[in-house]
């Protein structure tokens, strides 16, 4: 692992709060700290967790940063569900620098336009 993966593993924190077979349970504090103005509908958030092949219904707050995965355990396991968040997270922060720039009326077209770069960085 290098430095900048090291980095990225320490500040992206994803604790498993409950797990069973086909339903995850994760607390991810980074998304807690998403100013209220920044905050997305949960729905597009959602919608990102359920690209992950394999994942088939998610929830998610921004009040407690928790969300519930619920998976079909024969694709896929909750290792690579929290690997496949990082990676997403990941791609979210290497576009920083344009995301800042974009206005609040913005927003949307903006979540937008991100769903597709994960799309094709994650070949979803």
């Amino acid at each position: 692992m290098n430095l900048l993966e090291n980095l990225y593993e320490r500040m992206i924190k994803i604790n498993i709060v409950h797990s069973i077979s086909g339903r995850l349970r994760l607390n991810i504090p980074l998304m807690k700290e998403i100013p209220k103005a920044w905050q997305v509908d949960s729905f597009a958030v959602t919608q990102f967790i359920e690209a992950i092949p394999g994942v088939k219904e998610a929830t998610y707050s921004y009040v407690t940063g928790s969300a519930i995965i619920l998976y079909d355990p024969n694709r896929i396991d909750e290792k690579k569900i929290i690997k496949s968040l990082k990676s997403m997270i990941r791609i979210v922060g290497a576009h920083k620098t344009q995301l800042e720039n974009t206005k609040i009326e913005e927003l949307d077209e903006t979540v937008r336009k991100m769903k597709e770069v994960i799309k094709l960085e994650m070949c979803l």
